[in-house]
């Protein structure tokens, strides 16, 4: 028996990543781009410190699709 309940788990794995893997790039709400950037830059740059800056790509790219949706989270407030 499994600890997550049925209705939690992806029915396709790949459809799911996928779905993950746009949140990163352009979500449609700006949070949840920003949200998803920040736990992977956190998650990149705790790796970066641990493999002596084998992952710094990943802090970089995670980083500047954060900065795309600060930007786009700050562009929406602005217009209303």
């Amino acid at each position: 028996m499994s600890a997550v309940p049925d209705d939690v788990l992806p029915e396709d794995p790949l459809d799911w990543l996928f779905a993950r893997l746009q949140q990163v790039v352009w979500a449609d709400d700006p949070r949840d781009q920003v949200a998803a950037n920040l736990l992977l830059f956190t998650i990149a740059l705790l790796s970066n410190f641990v493999t002596l800056g084998a992952t710094l790509v990943f802090t970089v790219i995670f980083g500047v699709f954060g900065l795309v949706g600060i930007v786009r989270l700050l562009w929406q407030l602005i217009q209303g």
